[in-house]
């Protein structure tokens, strides 16, 4: 049985799988519903490779953050690096510590 033809019809396939949730922004809407519990966000907008927004952001231990932007260098991921290109956060609020008191 030849494996060749059914082989790269599997990863050409496998290949447009993950194009599809890197790089359109319903990938990233179906990636966001497997995040960690305590990571909400009221508004997302772009890709996952980038440009990504993400306003109404909270972070599991309580940090709000208005908006967040960012985009990343996709190709340094193949290196097994997060090469962020842009960063840029709005409104950052963090919690109050336990005792009630302010932030050292």
């Amino acid at each position: 049985m030849k494996r060749g033809p059914l082989t790269l019809l599997l990863l050409l396939a496998l290949g447009a799988g993950l194009a599809f949730l890197l790089a359109t922004p319903t990938g990233l809407a179906w990636l966001w519903g497997l995040r960690p519990a305590g990571l909400e966000a009221e508004r997302l907008h772009g890709r996952l490779i980038g440009p990504l927004t993400l306003e109404g952001l909270t972070l599991p231990d309580g940090t709000r953050i208005a908006r967040l932007d960012l985009d990343l260098a996709p190709a340094a991921l193949l290196h097994g690096t997060l090469r962020l290109t842009r960063l840029h956060a709005q409104g950052i609020t963090l919690p109050a510590n336990g005792d009630g008191g302010t932030l050292a």
